[in-house]
């Protein structure tokens, strides 16, 4: 019997720069771009809420560590919706991609909405 001990690798969090805000994120492993985002505070444009249909949450890939995983046929099915002087093979959607390594990406209306300011002690809410 040999001393060897297999060691598992655990996948890493995918880091994200977006602009034009200026703000990087970290993405959990296996999670998509716009859920970490709004698990993070940002606002993402979008209809369908991450389920792939309506093409809003586009995002252009303008810089990448490693490869990006491809898209399925359900993303390749929603890029349709997105307006064609946007497409190309930089476009994702951010509801479906899933970066492993670190990325840039563009997109104009990603934003951190302001916080809601709390009633001061004694106000009523």
């Amino acid at each position: 019997m040999s001393g060897a001990v297999a060691l598992s690798v655990a996948p890493q969090e995918a880091e994200v720069r977006i602009e034009p805000l200026g703000e990087t994120i970290r993405l959990r492993p296996g999670e998509p771009l716009m859920r970490g985002a709004q698990r993070q505070g940002l606002s993402w444009p979008t209809i369908c809420h991450g389920q792939a249909f309506c093409g809003q949450c586009w995002v252009r890939v303008t810089d990448s560590a490693e490869p990006l995983p491809e898209p399925d046929a359900k993303e390749r099915n929603a890029l349709r919706a997105v307006p064609s002087h946007l497409q190309g093979p930089t476009v994702r959607l951010a509801c479906q991609l899933k970066p492993t390594g670190t990325i840039t990406v563009e997109r104009a209306q990603v934003s951190r909405p302001a916080p809601t300011p709390k009633p001061e002690q004694g106000q009523a809410e």
